[in-house]
């Protein structure tokens, strides 16, 4: 007979066939298992099978036995950490948690695309489900009867194009407080009601291109909504600002300015007024001296909001000859506004001459610089140091 394995104290004092029979049978009592009106059977072999103990609890329900070590390196907390960091940016939606008011709660964010015009029916969404529509974040509010959806947060930031803005964003679409910012023109919106209506009205950020040849600035700007836009130009380094109705110049890095002059001599017909007509940019700032039109330095259209002061400097140099004067004007939209004359130099030397004036102009003026000559014949006017300059000073 087999040895027993349970120790039963008191055992000892009995006959011992009849202390070896007792043993026996509370051997085989303790090896029964199952619940009442179970059909007895004897406990099986235990089976690690590596985590799990089977065959060791009851047979009907098959329940098993967990140690510790195996409960902990599969469903311990750090186990769980890492497989939810695997997850990446996948959704995380618990189901079934015990909340604070004893019912099973939802974890996580439901996406309602922006194309779904209404929120989901309440009525039939689940207790305390947050979602995300339009900019927002909404939780259902069970407190109320019948339950709504309230706002939780706002702010959120939609990335388009100014053309999407305008016909596919509508603000009457989004809450307040919903951001917008336009790839294209750098700028950043956002919802605002005002009056029971909903509009998009501009926050920060600028946006560049050329303010002349041609001028970029939005033309579809309003009065309201739009005030405070932001405009800087990468040709001027100016910076415009949208006061409702008009561009208001804010900053300018550097003045404008203009330098031209004469690749060739000019031949120059006695005793007639003419124009120097010039064909090299020393410096020309923002296209205000053009090959088409070689006479003229022009104030840009894109310039400046009011008049402005500007320093204008004219020189000629002559050819060599001692007959006659020389007259060299400054022209302002055709009209004179500076003139020097002086008698030609009788030494043989080359005679030359310098004007300057300083007044106001305004966008679309232009300026020119005229000679006049008596020698009695034609008379070269000097390539590269004869010159226009226009320079603003204020």
């Amino acid at each position: 007979m087999a040895v027993s394995k349970q120790a039963y104290p008191g055992l000892e004092r009995l006959d011992p066939a009849l202390r070896q029979s007792l043993i026996f049978l509370w051997d085989r009592i303790h090896a029964l298992e199952g619940r009442t009106g179970d059909p007895t059977k004897f406990r099986g072999d235990i089976d690690l099978g590596g985590f799990s103990l089977r065959h060791m609890a009851d047979a009907v329900a098959n329940t098993d036995g967990l140690s510790l070590g195996a409960g902990l390196a599969r469903f311990g907390p750090s186990v769980m950490q890492d497989e939810l960091a695997a997850s990446g940016s996948a959704p995380l939606n618990v189901n079934g948690l015990m909340g604070l008011l004893g019912e099973a709660q939802t974890m996580g964010i439901t996406v309602i695309p922006d194309t779904q015009t209404t929120l989901p029916d309440p009525t039939t969404s689940i207790p305390f489900q947050v979602i995300t529509w339009r900019g927002a974040l909404y939780y259902l509010n069970t407190a109320t009867n019948p339950p709504t959806w309230a706002i939780l947060a706002t702010g959120a930031i939609t990335q388009n194009t100014h053309a999407n803005r305008l016909t596919t964003f509508l603000p009457a679409n989004y809450v307040d407080g919903t951001l917008y910012y336009e790839t294209d023109r750098t700028t950043l919106f956002a919802v605002r009601t005002v009056a029971t209506v909903k509009y998009w009205y501009y926050l920060a950020g600028v946006m560049r291109g050329t303010s002349i040849a041609p001028d970029t600035r939005p033309t579809d700007l309003t009065a309201s909504a739009d005030v405070g836009f932001r405009f800087q130009s990468t040709e001027t380094h100016e910076t415009f600002y949208w006061n409702g109705a008009t561009w208001t110049l804010v900053s300018r890095r550097y003045p404008w300015r203009c330098q031209i002059t004469l690749s060739g001599d000019q031949s120059v017909p006695d005793a007639t007024p003419t124009l120097a007509s010039f064909d090299t940019e020393w410096w020309n700032y923002t296209g205000m001296f053009a090959i088409g039109s070689p006479t003229k330095i022009s104030i840009p259209t894109g310039a400046q909001a009011q008049p402005e002061l500007w320093l204008v400097v004219a020189q000629a140099k002559w050819a060599s000859n001692g007959v006659g004067r020389r007259d060299l004007e400054i022209l302002y939209n055709g009209v004179q506004v500076a003139v020097t004359r002086q008698a030609a130099l009788t030494t043989g030397e080359h005679g030359a001459q310098a004007v300057a004036t300083i007044g106001g102009t305004s966008a679309g003026d232009y300026v020119e610089m005229t000679v006049t000559q008596t020698s009695g014949g034609a008379l070269a006017l000097k390539a590269s140091t004869t010159w226009l300059s226009v320079v603003q000073i204020a």
